[in-house]
């Protein structure tokens, strides 16, 4: 079956039209970019935390989403993060520009810059407080979430191996040892799902584990990455995007007058002389010679012969 049968379409003939409507299309879009008032940008040029979290369970976005809202993170973007069996998820909060403002409303530089990370930090730990009201209910010294350091000082406080009694620090580095021991086990999946995962970390007897399943937990989730971009930050990173393509790219080239009057100038963005020759012998002859000389003196190498 054929739809088509004249093929023939003289699109240039509604040139004038196409040009009217893209025209009208392009204002239409610098006027609405005025009138939203700022550009949606992303947490690295805008400002913002990113948090990187693991779950024991596949976690539910709307969820995720519904508990963040309730916390007063309305702009807070969530998205998976890998396969999604692990079960990662990766939560972007923007900067609280309104919130540094009335806490700080003339400090000096270094004092914003201070102000901004702390007021990160913050938003940071609402993030999490909102995620734990769910998922860390009655969780108590939480083994996915703790440091060595933490953990060491537990162990010395409920002292399983009744080592504290010899005095000195052989406790403090006897379970400093275990601890570093537990949380390389951790870090390797990024979380605990199970306390077998637990007793399977290198020097855990089974008088430790014993004593940290009657007094640590396993919470729902892990942080695996916090990061933050205060305001400095990411304007410096917008203002480098704006000029990246000169800056990773440089380019060795001088646009002489009379090849810049017939629009045909001659760039080798690598810089090397061997490129001249079939870039420039397609400029007039006159242009031609004139700048493959000039340019391959400018890159310290010998003329090119273009005639």
């Amino acid at each position: 079956m054929e739809f088509l049968r004249d093929t023939q379409i003289d699109f240039m003939k509604y040139r004038r039209g196409f040009v009217v409507v893209s025209v009208i299309l392009v204002l239409i879009s610098v006027l609405a970019v005025f009138v939203h008032g700022k550009l949606n940008m992303g947490i690295d040029f805008a400002g913002g935390s990113q948090l990187t979290l693991r779950f024991q369970e596949h976690p539910e976005i709307d969820e995720l989403r519904g508990l963040l809202e309730s916390a007063g993170f309305q702009d807070a973007l969530i998205q998976r993060f890998g396969e999604e069996t692990v079960n990662e998820v990766m939560i972007k909060t923007p900067l609280a520009v309104e919130e540094e403002q009335a806490e700080a409303p003339a400090p000096a530089a270094t004092g914003e810059e201070t102000e901004a990370e702390d007021s990160e930090e913050r938003r940071q730990a609402q993030v999490l407080a909102a995620l734990d009201g769910r998922f860390n209910s009655g969780v108590i010294f939480d083994l996915n979430r703790s440091g060595s350091d933490a953990l060491a000082a537990e162990l010395v406080k409920l002292d399983p191996e009744g080592v504290v009694a010899e005095g000195g620090d052989t406790a403090t580095d006897y379970y400093a040892t275990t601890a570093a021991a537990v949380i390389a086990a951790r870090d390797e999946d990024g979380i605990f799902t199970s306390w077998d995962e637990v007793a399977s970390a290198e020097g855990v007897s089974a008088t430790v584990l014993d004593a940290l399943e009657k007094n640590t937990s396993l919470g729902g989730f892990a942080l695996l990455a916090a990061e933050s971009v205060g305001p400095q930050i990411g304007g410096e990173l917008l203002q480098h995007a704006h000029h990246l393509g000169r800056e990773r790219a440089p380019v060795a080239y001088e646009v002489l007058p009379e090849v810049r009057d017939r629009r045909r100038p001659v760039a080798s963005p690598l810089g090397l002389g061997t490129l001249l020759t079939p870039l420039v012998v397609q400029l007039p002859d006159d242009a031609a010679k004139i700048h493959g000389r000039a340019l391959a003196h400018s890159l310290g190498g010998p003329s090119v012969p273009c005639a």
